[in-house]
């Protein structure tokens, strides 16, 4: 139904009923019977050492139940998408007597949610369906803390950066105009529109730089304490810091940009004059 593949072995059918005689019920002590099961790839790991085909293993004690393992599928997180618990085994549901949750794959949308729970009242006028959702719902609102940090993360990481540009920008208009007798003078002798653009983007970014010398060892121990929030990524990837170097280095040069065409444009005569 989720779409889950069989590694090795096989999955579960009619071969493997189990019927009344091993309900687990109402059979006296020492009458169960071994039930097929599969297992994750985590649990064969665990139990098994990496090869569960054909395997037996037993849940309880003193009158235990046993299982036979008839095939190997991937590891699923059933619980949580952080769940790390992923030694799993599969049973046939109607080796049971009561399901909590049952799976529908649809090919429509969320208004077939109303003709199941019909199908099901029709089928058995006494069973109680107490709720039915989507699973990208489920699965949404599974991470919605998670993604409430990451967006509020955001928008404090963007707040940041529009100060950065700010004073990136205030720093390199101001040391413009301390030096404009100097960039007055080159010009006179000879620089180019463009040199004199280089020679402030090369000022901005050396900034940057001695900034982002000091910042990036504080970030790499920040991130021990940011560890516990992030799911999936690990807070000291090398391209986490690759990609941030890269974000200052362009918002330094887009703060730089306006402060270099003012120094371009500045007049010697007008500057030498003063």
């Amino acid at each position: 139904m989720l779409g889950t593949p069989i590694l090795r072995g096989r999955g579960l059918d009619s071969r493997d009923r189990v019927g009344a005689a091993a309900d687990g019920l109402t059979r006296p002590r020492g009458a169960w019977l071994p039930q097929q099961t599969v297992v994750s790839r985590e649990l064969e790991r665990r139990v098994f050492a990496g090869d569960a085909l054909g395997q037996q293993f037993a849940l309880g004690t003193g009158d235990p139940m046993l299982f036979n393992v008839v095939g190997v599928v991937p590891d699923l997180r059933w619980r949580k998408h952080d769940d790390d618990d992923l030694a799993a085994f599969y049973l046939l549901g109607e080796a049971y007597r009561s399901l909590n949750t049952l799976f529908v794959r649809l090919s429509g949308d969320a208004a077939s949610l109303t003709a199941i729970r019909s199908a099901l009242r029709d089928h058995d006028p006494t069973m109680v369906v107490t709720g039915t959702a989507m699973m990208d719902h489920l699965v949404a609102r599974s991470v919605a803390d998670e993604r409430f940090r990451a967006m509020l993360a955001s928008v404090f990481g963007g707040a940041a950066l529009v100060l950065a540009v700010v004073g990136l920008y205030g720093l390199a208009a101001r040391r413009v105009a301390e030096r404009r007798r100097e960039i007055g003078v080159r010009v006179a002798l000879g620089a180019r529109p463009a040199d004199v653009r280089i020679l402030v983007f090369r000022d901005a970014l050396r900034t940057v730089a001695l900034g982002l010398a000091a910042g990036l060892p504080a970030a790499f121990a920040a991130s021990q304490v940011t560890q516990s929030f992030l799911y999936g990524v690990t807070p000291t990837a090398p391209h986490v810091f690759v990609t941030a170097a890269a974000v200052l280095a362009i918002a330094a040069v887009c703060a730089t940009l306006l402060p270099a065409r003012r120094a371009a444009a500045i007049d010697p005569i007008v500057v030498l004059k003063d």
